[in-house]
C-alpha cells in the first residue's frame, strides 16, 4: 500500500470519530464566552436535628441574584440545587441566627477559577459550624 492511500484511508476512518468534537468545543466555548456554566449549590444538614436554611447567591457583596429556602431534617441533604447566573458570594442563614457571608468556593487551592459547585456544611458541634467546600 503506497503512502496516499494509507493517508486516504486513515484520514477517511478519523473524520467521523473527531467530527462531534468540534461541536462539543463550540458549546463549551459558547458557555465560557456568556458565562453560562452549570453552577451547583449543595446543602447539608450533619446535625441530629431539623433545621432550616436560606442560601442567598451574590455576584457581588451587596447583591443577590438567587435565593434557595429548605428544611432539612437531620442528617439529610439537598445535593443538586441548580440556579443562572455567575456566583461570587454566599449568604447563608440557618434558623433565626445571623446570616453570614461567604466567597464562592473555588476549583481548586491556588485557583482563580470559581467551583462548578459550591457545598454548604452545617455541624454546630464543630468549632465552626458552617463549612463551604468545592
Amino acid at each position: 500500500m503506497n503512502r496516499r492511500s494509507y493517508l486516504s484511508v486513515s484520514l477517511t476512518l478519523l473524520i467521523p470519530l473527531v467530527s462531534g468534537c468540534s461541536e462539543r468545543l463550540s458549546d463549551d466555548q459558547e458557555q465560557e464566552t456568556s458565562g453560562q456554566r452549570d453552577y451547583r449549590l449543595g446543602v447539608y444538614n450533619e446535625s441530629r436535628d431539623t433545621h432550616s436554611f436560606t442560601v442567598r447567591i451574590g455576584d457581588s457583596p451587596d447583591g443577590y441574584f438567587h435565593e434557595e429556602s429548605l428544611e432539612l431534617e437531620g442528617e439529610t441533604a439537598n445535593e443538586d440545587i441548580k440556579f443562572d447566573g455567575i456566583p461570587a458570594r454566599l449568604f447563608v442563614t440557618i434558623g433565626s441566627e445571623e446570616e453570614q457571608e461567604f466567597p464562592w468556593p473555588v476549583s481548586y487551592s491556588g485557583s482563580d477559577e470559581a467551583s462548578l459547585k459550591a457545598n454548604i456544611y452545617y455541624d454546630p458541634t464543630r468549632d465552626q459550624e458552617i463549612l463551604i467546600y468545592a
